[in-house]
């Protein structure tokens, strides 16, 4: 007999009201046979039918509110109170295709060299695809092609943060997310892939575990900021993932590739104001302390 592994789905959530409660409504009908829902609330206070549905449905899943903002803490600490031999992370603003999202996870780890599983992401604005050669492809010079919105099943260089899952023991023997990664944590998720990579596993793309990303544009597993402060953190996150996990030697590729950012920062949104206009220098030199932080302290090869 085939037993099913038990699953833990983990939520990070920040400030988020109607658009949780419905996400966590699609998953509580999920048709899979042992799973638990944990949900780390980073969020000060809700409003009165939040605290409600979640005082209602207290029974359906573990609720922690915690008072540290920041998604890679938030996931850090959903994993290290799950049960489950797998992991698997949604955004809290995610609505499932269909309720055998979580089975299409698991499918994937009967082979034992797949240590992760990146599924189908659709958005309104359809931006997830860029380049129909590629999914979830990333180059020397730290470049990515998205294209989670494909339905080629195949095997990819790194999930995504909104719709990705894990071998527990295998997130565990990596680390988990690193916490460096600041703002809304962008590439954490690329980050892990590369280290469950190196580590001889494979990420399987599973175009059947599909998700629309709402994307709501309020709250979220991150600290409100303005535009400026966002390019800020890109840059930081961009530099310490490339720096940690791309050729050195391509560093130079990788910095003329941010000339789109760089102007968008500097001119778009910054208007040629200095704050602006040194954002993606401050962000870039951010980047570079961190990864030699990192690397005086041994966290980072």
């Amino acid at each position: 007999m085939n037993l099913q592994p038990f699953v833990s789905v983990i939520i990070p959530t920040y400030n988020r009201e109607d658009v949780l409660c419905n996400t966590l409504s699609f998953l509580f009908s999920q048709k899979y046979p042992t799973f638990e829902i944990i949900v780390v609330d980073q969020s000060r206070r809700h409003l009165p039918e939040t605290e409600k549905f979640i005082q209602e449905h207290q029974s359906k899943m573990q609720y922690h509110r915690i008072e540290k903002v920041g998604t890679s803490h938030a996931k850090n600490y959903g994993a290290l109170r799950a049960k489950g031999e797998l992991l698997v992370f949604f955004d809290d603003d995610i609505v499932p295709h269909d309720d055998y999202l979580i089975q299409r996870h698991v499918d994937n780890y009967q082979d034992a060299k797949v240590g992760g599983v990146g599924g189908r992401v659709i958005v309104k604005d359809n931006s997830m695809s860029n380049n129909p050669k590629h999914i979830a492809y990333v180059s020397k010079a730290g470049i990515f092609y998205d294209n989670f919105s494909l339905t080629t099943k195949g095997v990819i260089d790194t999930v995504h943060g909104c719709n990705m899952s894990f071998r527990k023991a295998l997130f565990e023997e990596v680390g988990g997310f690193d916490e460096h990664f600041t703002g809304n944590a962008f590439r954490e998720e690329s980050d892990l892939s590369f280290r469950v990579r190196k580590k001889g596993y494979t990420l399987v793309f599973e175009p059947e575990a599909e998700v629309l990303h709402v994307r709501c544009f309020s709250g979220g597993t991150r600290s409100f900021e303005d535009k400026i402060t966002w390019y800020f953190h890109l840059f930081h996150n961009e530099t310490l993932f490339f720096l940690k996990n791309m050729p050195k030697q391509y560093f130079p590729l990788f910095l003329l590739g941010k000339w789109r950012p760089i102007l968008a920062c500097m001119f778009w949104y910054g208007k040629g104001r200095p704050k602006a206009l040194l954002t993606p220098l401050n962000g870039i030199i951010s980047g570079i302390r961190h990864y030699r932080l990192g690397r005086r302290r041994g966290l980072y090869d």
